[in-house]
């Protein structure tokens, strides 16, 4: 899909800037996703700071594994991606 443009016969500058900003999109929905994700499995107001800050980076750094393990296993079809 990135190289559409190119095949089109666009130049390079607008098949890089199309590209950069797909993926800025991508990386922007992912961390949004992740923090969403570790807010909801944080402890309680009654733990202390530094206790709610080490159970939201345990449940960022799981949930971050478990995405990525899910990619690895269960790759996309190429014939509907």
């Amino acid at each position: 899909m990135i190289s559409a443009p190119g095949i089109a016969g666009a130049p390079l500058l607008v098949t890089g800037l199309l590209a950069a900003g797909a993926l800025a999109a991508l990386l922007a929905t992912t961390r949004a996703l992740l923090i969403t994700i570790a807010s909801a499995l944080r402890p309680g107001p009654a733990a202390s700071p530094a206790r709610q800050l080490f159970t939201f980076r345990a449940a960022l750094l799981i949930a971050a594994v478990l995405a990525g393990a899910a990619a690895i296993l269960y790759p996309p079809d190429p014939i509907t991606a």
